[in-house]
């Protein structure tokens, strides 16, 4: 994954957010599939496939539509570690979003949302987020192993999808 090229240029810029709505999109159609309530999480509000597709329309280029993973999370706690991947990665997006928004034309409200991510809450979230997969992972060692096997699946996805488009 050369990001440094990807984030050179608007195309490379497009095919990156592309490739992020194929994988994210994939995740957030699997995890429809469990019952967040039962950990208190609000997946709606975690969501960020549509921030996406406001950023490639912005951008006046197509929605990617999502791919199918090779190993999709098999039970909510593997959907739990798949989701620390995910909500992990707003931490690495606001990095991205000072690359992104170096672009000429790209900023907070035209191309960049999605790597904006939740702003001034990003911090706030993620503490939340770890202190529910902490409590959950607490309850059992059986869930606790498929939280990291639901991680370490949904980072491979990442590194395989990512490594495709480039």
């Amino acid at each position: 994954m050369d990001l440094g090229r990807r984030l050179a240029s608007i195309q490379g810029y497009i095919e990156l957010l592309q490739a992020l709505a194929r994988v994210h999109g994939a995740f957030e159609e699997v995890f429809a599939r469990f019952d967040w309530t039962q950990l208190q999480i609000d997946l709606e509000g975690r969501k960020r496939t549509r921030w996406l597709a406001e950023d490639l329309t912005a951008l006046a280029t197509s929605v990617a539509r999502p791919t199918s993973l090779a190993v999709a999370p098999e039970n909510l706690f593997e959907a739990l570690g798949a989701l620390y991947v995910l909500e992990g990665s707003t931490l690495g997006g606001r990095i991205v979003f000072e690359r992104a928004t170096a672009l000429q034309g790209i900023s907070r409200r035209h191309g960049a949302r999605f790597f904006y991510g939740h702003g001034q809450r990003t911090g706030l979230l993620w503490r939340e987020f770890l202190a529910v997969l902490e409590r959950s992972a607490a309850a059992q060692s059986v869930e606790a192993d498929f939280v990291e096997r639901g991680a370490v699946r949904a980072y491979a996805e990442f590194v395989s999808h990512l490594s495709e488009a480039w």
